[in-house]
């Protein structure tokens, strides 16, 4: 930051933050004891503020949001439209850019001490708070001391080590996690303060972090959380992830204590997917003797799953499931599955993937009661020859995908004798065939 005065209460004392070139919305808060004004903001960074939507304020009280301010009251969260620079924008159009550049706000710092509100309703009420000083500061401060729950941290960093690729985006933090144990000047978090917690708290200078020594635990927590940290990025650059963490008094309703709903990012979404339908990014469980779909939604692109971590006792007994190939992969930290999403609809959504233990896997191959399908001969002219037999409906379908779980061909059929074309090159193919009571996978070698 640029200081024209002293540091205790200093007046006429301008912060910047990098904003790299991507249209969208950023979320930051208003680090000072005296209000913004939304034009001159945007007269001083050389952007343009228009309408009732480019600028938004964040009540804690009521988590709601509100369009069209004059003013951005003093440690108010606060969102704000980016489209480029003034000389990149034309009315409606888009003539250059949008090109990065230092976003700078100016006003009078924070003394030693400052008073935030919060939602203190049930524990399904939501309350952003924003960081009231110019320098990082202890994420427990930030949260009313709420103890042991799960929250967000807005991400400003865009780069491929940190958390999106895009405008900014809202990132599940871990308990654990030393990456996230301070929140930037600027920054904010959003947790759940939970029935019965104060209406305003007090955050004291001394949470501002001054340490390089990074944290083992938050909120004044030293345990280490049994959890699974899976990772998806998209041609190498990380997009999101989402936590299964261990908790002994959980049930797999998305309703407990450590779980986190879902907030969707600009794009990519991974999540579970509850017995009660919530969409989490945070699941509590007992464990994961019992299946849990994962739901990922994105746009068409080559993806990857990375396990980031994985504590848990049976930890090379959880196993990764893609449904669509019945492709099964052992979680163990470090593992790595590649995947396709296409414009063909059953290759996202919440019936893709699923997680389950060494019980809950599902099987190579299913042959009840004389259902078979066997793979007659070589590959010719791009064809396999299948043979099934058993079938316990008159009509099966054969879905051909290829091993990075693109669909090939799908295929409704009454015959016996199925000629199924496959992709040019060579490469390995998954022959799915279900006749609606079980299902067979049978795998081709294309050389």
């Amino acid at each position: 930051f640029v200081c024209n005065g002293t540091l205790s209460n200093a007046t006429n004392v301008t912060l910047q933050q990098w904003v790299t070139g991507q249209r969208g919305y950023r979320v930051l808060s208003n680090p000072f004891n005296s209000a913004l004004t939304p034009s001159t903001v945007g007269t001083a960074n050389g952007i343009t503020i228009t309408g009732v939507s480019d600028i938004k304020t964040y009540n804690g009280v009521t988590n709601a949001w509100t369009g069209g301010v004059s003013s951005i009251a003093a440690n108010t969260p606060y969102s704000v439209f980016v489209r480029g620079l003034s000389s990149e924008v034309t009315g409606l159009s888009y003539t250059a850019g949008p090109t990065a550049f230092a976003y700078g706000v100016t006003g009078t710092l924070n003394g030693s001490s400052v008073t935030l509100s919060q939602n203190n309703g049930s524990e399904t009420e939501w309350t952003i708070a924003g960081n009231p000083f110019a320098a990082p500061v202890n994420s427990s401060a930030l949260t009313g001391g709420t103890a042991g729950t799960p929250y967000y941290i807005y991400s400003m960093s865009q780069n491929n080590t940190g958390t999106r690729v895009k405008a900014g985006g809202w990132v599940a933090a871990g308990s654990n996690s030393s990456t996230t144990a301070s929140i930037p000047m600027m920054g904010v978090v959003a947790y759940q303060a939970g029935t019965g917690a104060p209406a305003t708290f007090d955050v004291l200078s001394s949470a501002i972090n001054t340490s390089n020594v990074p944290q083992t635990g938050l909120f004044g927590r030293g345990d280490v959380t049994t959890q699974l940290e899976l990772q998806v990025a998209k041609d190498g650059v990380y997009q999101d992830k989402l936590f299964v963490r261990f908790d002994a008094n959980s049930t797999e309703k998305g309703t407990e204590r450590m779980d986190l709903p879902k907030l969707n990012n600009d794009v990519t979404n991974i999540y579970t997917i509850t017995s009660d339908k919530a969409r989490l990014a945070v699941d509590a469980r007992k464990g994961i003797d019992a299946t849990i779909p994962v739901g990922i939604s994105s746009s068409v692109g080559k993806y990857t799953f990375t396990v980031a971590s994985n504590n848990f006792v049976n930890a090379s007994n959880v196993y990764l499931v893609d449904k669509l190939t019945d492709a099964k992969i052992a979680l163990e930290q470090g593992a790595t599955y590649s995947f396709e999403i296409t414009s063909n609809a059953a290759t996202q959504g919440d019936n893709r993937f699923e997680l389950g233990t060494v019980k809950t896997q599902v099987q190579d191959a299913i042959a009840n009661d004389g259902f078979t399908v066997k793979v007659l001969g070589n590959v010719v002219n791009n064809t396999a020859t299948v043979q099934v037999r058993g079938a316990k409906s008159s009509s099966i379908q054969i879905t051909v995908v290829d091993i990075q779980g693109k669909i090939i061909s799908t295929t409704t059929s009454s015959k016996e004798i199925n000629n199924l074309a496959l992709a040019n090159g060579s490469g390995i193919y998954l022959i799915k065939v279900t006749d609606g009571a079980s299902s067979i996978v049978s795998k081709v070698v294309k050389p």
